[in-house]
């Protein structure tokens, strides 16, 4: 009983020497610059209600945190919570990298709600705390900025992220478009330095992925270095979806190379999303490979009959004069095997040791060779053994058609 009135005792002389927070009446797209804390108040920022269509961002900075008593940030707004502290740590393949300056998003839990039905109510302006542990008098700025993140299809935007400043913006499917396709959109991304970046495409719900430790926990991603597309159908997302954007802390991801980063790691994108092919342009597209496909087998098929119904005859072979072989060598001694019609073709019933043996006192009792000379095997035999060609062609061809055939009839919503 006397510990436990001691704790209370020290728990209320603890209270007690806490002053009472600072509430403020913020408003939007206002800087709040010079705001000194300590350990012994909290900052309490409230905003006003806002629209549905729009999205709150808290850009937050401060030079003189350390990570023994950092900036303590606590963002709240309708059925979200958000809390980060600076300075914030990013780690990569290169090492650990602080950054004094940071912004997040709000997630706009209504957006999908209002452009897919039309309907959406104002949001609660949100609630931004700040807090630190530190003793002595720490300096940050503070700014809650309402920006359109509504991404309309064929439009180009713009933007900036770091590893500490990511983004992200809201796509609805149109309805009643016939003009092109729709149902499945690619996003295109662009940019003109080498930063390596995460670009996530997340459901329409919240809370959204947008930091590098959770970033690849929903929806599709992929690394872009310049240049990046996804395609993406209504499908999987049939209420829209987030397009989040946050760059790494190094380019390992991008390019395999582990090196420290030197540069300030911000990087200037463009992106776009475009409607995918229509079913005009997709049966154009396979009736003209249909077509190259059928031309180029009746052009070789006519090709094939027309050879084959061309007199053909084989060419007469000279030979070598008994007269000019008598001059050489004892030619009565060396009789070469006469081959008949009834000859198998199995290949291993020639070139035995007895016919080599005689074949090469044929070759060297002549003066002058020729091209029969020197083919000792049937041309039956190697008629067949040329065949063997055209089907491992055919093999491969089946090997390689298969895998195209299914591809393409497993993928239809997809390349549709």
């Amino acid at each position: 009983m006397h510990l436990s009135n001691c704790v209370i005792f020290i728990l209320l002389q603890l209270t007690s020497s806490l002053q009472p927070p600072s509430i403020t009446n913020a408003d939007y797209n206002l800087t709040y610059n010079n705001q000194q804390i300590n350990n012994s108040r909290q900052h309490v920022f409230v905003f006003p209600t806002y629209k549905a269509q729009t999205t709150s961002r808290v850009l937050i900075n401060c030079e003189k945190c350390t990570l023994d008593n950092p900036l303590m940030v606590v963002a709240q707004q309708h059925k979200e919570i958000l809390s980060w502290q600076l300075p914030l740590v990013v780690a990569s393949d290169s090492g650990d990298t602080r950054f004094m300056n940071s912004s997040r998003t709000l997630c706009p839990s209504l957006i999908s709600r209002f452009y897919s039905f039309g309907t959406g109510e104002d949001y609660e302006g949100p609630i931004v705390s700040v807090s630190t542990a530190s003793h002595d008098n720490i300096s940050y700025t503070l700014q809650v900025d309402l920006a359109d993140s509504y991404i309309e299809p064929g439009v180009s935007y713009d933007t900036v992220i770091t590893p500490s400043q990511a983004r992200y913006y809201f796509y609805s499917f149109p309805e009643n478009r016939t003009e092109a396709n729709y149902e499945t959109v690619i996003l295109e991304i662009e940019s003109q330095d080498d930063v390596c970046m995460m670009v996530s495409v997340q459901n329409s719900s919240c809370p959204v992925h947008d930091s590098l430790h959770d970033i690849k926990f929903e929806g599709y991603w992929e690394t872009v270095s310049r240049k990046g597309g996804i395609t993406i159908s209504k499908r999987n997302f049939p209420h829209g979806f987030f397009v989040v954007f946050v760059a790494m802390g190094d380019n390992s991801d991008c390019d395999g190379i582990t090196e420290i980063p030197k540069d300030s790691r911000a990087k200037r994108l463009n992106f776009v999303i475009k409607p995918s092919i229509s079913y005009h342009d997709y049966v154009n597209a396979v009736g003209i490979t249909v077509g190259c496909i059928a031309l180029a087998y009746f052009v070789l098929v006519t090709a094939f009959c027309l050879w084959s119904a061309k007199d053909t005859r084989p060419r007469r072979m000279s030979f070598v004069d008994e007269e000019d072989c008598q001059t050489v060598g004892t030619p009565g001694s060396i009789q070469a095997p006469e081959f008949n019609d009834t000859i198998s073709l199995d290949e291993t019933e020639y070139d035995t040791v007895t016919e080599a043996g005689i074949d090469r006192e044929v070759i060297l009792g002549k003066s002058v060779l020729y091209l029969s000379d020197l083919a000792r095997k049937d041309p039956r035999i190697l008629k067949k053994k040329s065949n063997f060609y055209l089907w491992h062609v055919l093999t491969v061809a089946v090997f390689y058609g298969l895998p195209v055939v299914q591809l393409v009839v497993t993928y239809q919503k997809v390349c549709y």
